[in-house]
């Protein structure tokens, strides 16, 4: 097919996008099924279209969509009447009257670019984290959620789970004090944290849409380990270590202390040394890192500022100095209680009375006081999924647990943190009236896109 290039490119942002596409283009009653549309179906996409598949009372799977067919075929063995489409374009000009809603489950850097298409006309949005790769895509994808009117949620599956859940309650009644330190960490390994290495341009797969591919990153010569899993490691295309799990364990802190739209006063990082000497690694995201973000003093921190950080470093790695991984001391905060051992993701929350002690896994959240008394988790009912929740809201109306108002500011946040990583050991103030770093034009240049010519989206 051939498509109409104006009806796409900048869609979200022209003057005229929104005329015709109702704030809400569902009429459905409740009881009636939610026509989706998955784009993306293979790795994380697949098992995002497998569980929207697997809501067959309340949502049927209409349309699928990847720019590569052996993908495809292997999901039309999921949802074998679902219309496929190699081209996420297609799909939202043939589908426009006949999908409720969508979920983008593709490399993050075409992420923006097609929620805000799918935004422009109406459709609920369900996108995989991390939301954006820079500040200008998280303000469009806020705004034009707003104007729209849809449902949104980021796809921060954890927040649904009661480890989560037991977090936010724990800030949320003050259960440590006023909060002066919150240490988000990772040490475990991963795909983004593998060794980088450029391989030779090599013949593009038949199977593979390269220009659909590519999108709005800037085009180079295909070379296998781009796709279908490695392009995470690199900053063209994927958001590194910190927009894969540092977007997870941040989400729990940020709801209970209702930080909303708080921004950093400042942002630094530190980063693996190789970062400093190996040119690959200037393409690429570094292996691991420390980021300290200072806030200011809000109500969960008794008013006082506080400090965040990222703590990455892989622990199995021997060369990995103590400043990338979480203090020993947590190792023992941990032992003092019924958790015993500090899980390899999660988070450590000081305040003045204590500790929270949350793993980003299933296992319950702990407090430790001062006193070395031990807090176990509150009882909570067991909630919908965070897929499920998306599909609820769709159908009822709402907003989701995730929703583009807050999370869009949260990813601000990271954003920030993932500017310091390729600009490591400076420390960056942020102008919060003015919605940049001051005195640092190379950082600020970091925080714009600059989509490749013929896949603009106005007003980036």
């Amino acid at each position: 097919m051939k498509l109409k290039r104006r009806n796409f490119i900048g869609l979200a942002l022209s003057s005229g996008a929104a005329i015709g596409f109702p704030a809400i283009v569902s009429a459905r009653s409740p009881n009636s099924r939610l026509v989706h549309a998955c784009i993306g179906t293979n790795g994380m996409a697949g098992a995002d279209m497998r569980t929207f598949n697997s809501f067959k009372d309340i949502l049927e799977v209409g349309a699928i969509c990847d720019v590569d067919s052996r993908s495809l075929e292997a999901a039309k063995q999921v949802v074998p009447n679902a219309r496929v489409y190699r081209d996420w374009r297609e799909l939202l000009e043939k589908e426009g009257d006949r999908i409720d809603s969508v979920n983008v489950s593709t490399p993050d850097h075409t992420h923006t670019i097609i929620a805000a298409n799918a935004l422009a006309r109406g459709k609920h949005v369900y996108v995989q984290k991390p939301l954006c790769k820079k500040l200008d895509e998280c303000r469009l994808l806020r705004r034009l959620a707003a104007e729209k009117g849809v449902v949104t949620q980021l796809g921060t599956q954890f927040a649904a789970h009661l480890g989560d859940r037991q977090t936010v309650e724990f800030l949320k009644t003050g259960a440590i004090g006023p909060v002066k330190r919150v240490c988000l960490y990772s040490t475990r390994n991963g795909v983004s944290r593998r060794e980088r290495v450029l391989k030779p341009a090599a013949a593009v797969p038949d199977t593979l849409d390269w220009e659909g591919w590519i999108g709005p990153a800037p085009m180079r010569d295909y070379a296998p380990g781009y796709h279908p899993t490695l392009w995470r490691m690199w900053r063209d295309f994927g958001s590194g270590w910190i927009g894969d799990l540092c977007i997870h364990v941040i989400s729990a802190p940020w709801i209970g202390m209702e930080l909303g739209q708080t921004a950093p006063l400042a942002v630094q990082a530190k980063v693996n040394p190789e970062f400093h000497s190996d040119p690959v690694y200037r393409q690429a995201w570094p292996r691991y890192s420390h980021i300290t973000w200072e806030f200011p003093g809000v109500a969960a921190s008794g008013g006082k500022p506080f400090v965040m950080e990222w703590c990455s470093g892989i622990a199995e790695d021997k060369t990995v100095t103590p400043e990338f991984l979480p203090p020993a001391a947590y190792d023992e905060l941990f032992a003092k209680t019924p958790l015993k051992t500090r899980s390899p993701e999660g988070r450590v929350i000081e305040g003045e009375k204590g500790w929270i002690l949350a793993p980003h896994s299933d296992s319950a959240t702990m407090v430790l006081l001062r006193d070395g008394t031990v807090i176990r988790p509150p009882k909570l009912d067991r909630v919908p999924s965070h897929h499920h929740e998306f599909v609820n809201k769709c159908r009822e109306g709402g907003k989701t647990r995730s929703d583009f108002s807050w999370t869009t500011w949260m990813m601000e946040t990271v954003v920030m943190g993932g500017v310091c990583e390729q600009l490591p050991d400076r420390r960056f103030t942020w102008n919060v009236a003015k919605a940049c770093f001051d005195n640092a034009p190379d950082a600020n240049a970091l925080l714009k896109s600059n989509y490749r010519a013929g896949w603009e989206l106005k007003g980036l």
